[in-house]
């Protein structure tokens, strides 16, 4: 029979995991043991069973992304009146990473230029920079007196 989850060192875990910390470092904070967290975390529900949990809440929190940037502007507002740069650089990496994970993902098109079209152009270029060659006539006839 698996052992239950501990509901203090869930709520711990999910509390460093909300803090962006890492699984493992959020298991040593909950009270795991080094070799659970870093070892095995992939086996242990009380990861399954937090993450799960925290995204149930902030779904039923209605978490949006105006909401997101809302609050990190003004943590970076007031980081900004008490000259805390260290805090203001944070922000800026925290908001920096919520933006990639939310940026789309474009595919560009290329377009190549007909051969036909390339070599108009070409010509084109051609005539205006370089100047035609006047042809030079040499005679094979001796002209000698």
């Amino acid at each position: 029979m698996a052992k239950q989850i501990d509901p203090i060192k869930k709520k711990k875990y999910k509390r460093a995991r909300l803090e962006n910390k890492s699984i493992a470092k959020s298991l040593l904070e909950a009270g795991y043991s080094r070799t659970s967290a870093y070892n095995r975390n992939s086996q242990l529900s009380c990861v399954k069973v937090g993450d799960e949990e925290i995204l149930r809440e902030l779904e039923e929190n209605d978490i949006t992304v105006k909401l997101v940037v809302n609050n990190l502007n003004e943590d970076r507002e007031l980081a900004r009146k008490k000259n805390d740069i260290a805090t203001m650089k944070e922000v800026d990496r925290t908001f920096a990473q919520y933006k990639a994970m939310l940026t789309e993902k474009r595919i560009i098109e290329q377009h190549y230029i007909e051969p036909t079209e390339r070599e108009r152009k070409l010509n084109r270029l051609r005539t205006l920079i370089i100047k035609p060659i006047q042809p030079v006539v040499v005679s094979t006839e001796n002209n000698e007196p």
